[in-house]
């Protein structure tokens, strides 16, 4: 993982949160006292062929598949913390996606593609328990045709970003408040270039489990594309080890749907989604958590009827010598 992972995070999209993983090389050269670039040079199957796949089915439809496509990539990427409470960040990436699995007469079949994303990230604590981070990144790239469906190549034009503003208060319960926006371009359905934000390595519930459910019918799951949020949050430790979390998103699409279906409106509007967690860690070892999540789509939907998540989990970690 890299910065908040809006680029890097997990290499298998579609194994769920069983692992995050990414087949890959990381070479590192310091650079001064506290900073570091690093090239990554990556490559995740849409299948996996590095590692042993322990009975595997022989109907192709039932195998476990890691992503809808083939993913390699090579990156450059800069941290710098030569600055005192401030973190920056840069990075280029070049990544190639062939080789969908889907037959190209299906609607959501993507073409061999191309991309490069340039982008950059700020981290920085201010002062009386204000802090501040930002990050931006634009690419660009090409798609290949796809005749079947008589769609010609394609230019890749895309950008993505996102900006926080917390405070932190002396109190007891520590209350912490935050305002952000998120803003993931999509593409116009009227456009012959594909002005869509690629999510690259960050197609994980980032920031809501409930959310990614929803986005298969539109490209993938946790393929987070076509999107603003406007995000307000509250955090408070009424005791020592306990936080509680509240959380609200008020979600749009840059695009509307190409055409009004069962599933899908007229409109921009994604909907309003609530979300409260509670976390408890007893000790070094134990630890849980509650989640409640509520959606209720919008105008973009054609569909009405309300989402819920509901998740309880403990885990119990241990090291032991063998």
């Amino acid at each position: 993982m890299r910065g908040e992972g809006f680029v890097f995070m997990d290499g298998s999209a579609l194994d769920g949160s069983r692992c995050a993983y990414f087949n890959a090389i990381d070479l590192t050269r310091n650079v001064g006292t506290a900073s570091k670039v690093e090239f990554l040079a990556i490559s995740d199957p849409r299948q996996d062929r590095y590692l042993p796949r322990l009975d595997d089915p022989a109907d192709p439809n039932l195998v476990q598949r890691l992503n809808e496509w083939d993913e390699q990539a090579l990156a450059l990427y800069y941290t710098g913390r030569e600055f005192a409470d401030t973190t920056l960040e840069a990075y280029y990436v070049y990544k190639t996606e062939t080789r969908d699995y889907r037959s190209p007469a299906n609607a959501l079949f993507q073409p061999d593609r191309r991309l490069s994303t340039v982008g950059g990230r700020v981290d920085r604590t201010l002062a009386a328990g204000w802090s501040a981070n930002a990050e931006f990144a634009y690419q660009f790239g090409t798609q290949a045709a796809n005749a079947p469906q008589g769609l010609a190549a394609k230019t890749i034009g895309a950008y993505g970003g996102y900006g926080h503003v917390k405070k932190a208060f002396e109190a007891s319960w520590r209350p912490r408040v935050s305002l952000g926006y998120i803003l993931l371009s999509g593409t116009d359905p009227h456009s012959g270039r594909i002005g869509g934000w690629d999510p690259l390595f960050s197609r994980w519930p980032k920031w809501s489990e409930l959310y990614i459910y929803s986005q298969p019918g539109e490209k993938g799951v946790a393929y987070w594309t076509n999107t603003g949020m406007l995000e307000a949050e509250v955090r408070l430790t009424p005791v020592r080890n306990f936080e509680v979390r509240a959380t609200y998103y008020k979600l749009s699409a840059l695009e509307a749907p190409a055409a009004v279906t069962a599933a899908w409106g007229s409109g921009k509007n994604r909907g309003d989604l609530y979300q409260v967690r509670a976390d408890l860690k007893l000790n070094d070892s134990l630890k849980g958590h509650v989640l409640y999540e509520h959606l209720a789509p919008g105008s973009f939907y054609n569909a009405q009827a309300p989402g819920y998540f509901l998740r309880m989990e403990v885990a119990y970690a241990f090291k032991a010598r063998l």
